[in-house]
């Protein structure tokens, strides 16, 4: 009666949970037996594959083992703090463009985060009009997490007009 293996989803704002299976069976022909196992019903398992073994001795000193496993998946995906709000910039002076400034958000998971990438760094180059940014976090089970904010960039340069002639001052013609 040794358990199938068992699988279950991390606890909420934990890279772990608790697994509960029923104590297997054991029996000798001769009386007096003695088991020992790793872990208990109940216990606390990390994010992972987690072996479970059983070992139960009779008087006579043979052996038998019962093992499975308990798999704690991560189900729960990173979250990516403080992205900007949209932010609406004018042109850089004499560019067509502008160099836009943000502080960057962080990502946090309950089991860590893996890669954290941004389609814009802080600081780079937009061109007139409106640009997406997206951040997204990526833990190790793949979750992924993504955010984005608005980056809008009006020009607010006056044309200007060189080589303008003076003034003409000229007679009519007779």
């Amino acid at each position: 009666n040794c358990p199938n293996d068992i699988v279950v989803n991390n606890t909420p704002d934990m890279c772990s949970a608790n697994a509960h299976w029923p104590i297997p069976f054991f029996s000798d022909n001769c009386t007096g037996f003695t088991y020992t196992s790793n872990a208990a019903p109940g216990d606390l398992f990390p994010a992972g594959v987690n072996p479970v073994t059983y070992t139960v001795t009779d008087a006579s000193g043979n052996t038998q083992t019962c093992t499975f496993t308990v798999t704690v998946l991560d189900v729960e995906p990173p979250v990516i703090l403080n992205c900007p709000t949209n932010i609406t910039a004018i042109n850089d002076s004499q560019y067509c463009d502008a160099i836009v400034p943000w502080v960057a958000p962080t990502a946090t998971d309950t089991c860590g985060v893996v890669s954290f990438t941004c389609s814009h760094p802080v600081n780079s180059v937009f061109p007139l009009g409106s640009t997406t940014v997206t951040y997204t976090a990526m833990d190790a089970a793949g979750n992924i997490t993504s955010a984005s904010f608005e980056v809008t960039v009006n020009d607010a340069e006056y044309p200007v007009i060189s080589d303008c002639p003076p003034d003409i001052i000229v007679n009519n013609d007779s």
